[in-house]
């Protein structure tokens, strides 16, 4: 979500603003229990084909994250 044109980003309403950081406080909430569960089950005995799926399970946490990450950032710049 980086700007690309050079111009000013637009602000949001301050309650628009105020919805959005509530919301990303919660996905980061539900994706830190994700987080925690994928690791318990990552210390228990697994199947190459459960490992793999782990795997896919943790790219789709650091995709999550890292969307959560750009969605607050882009709040904070239009703030």
């Amino acid at each position: 979500m980086t700007e690309t044109n050079g111009a000013t980003p637009t602000p949001l309403l301050q309650a628009d603003a105020k919805e959005i950081r509530r919301i990303t406080h919660d996905i980061n909430n539900a994706l830190e229990i994700i987080v925690q569960a994928s690791y318990l089950v990552n210390t228990t005995a697994l199947s190459d084909q459960a490992r793999e799926w782990m795997k896919l399970l943790d790219m789709g946490i650091e995709q999550a994250t890292g969307l959560n990450r750009e969605l607050r950032e882009f709040v904070r710049m239009r703030s």
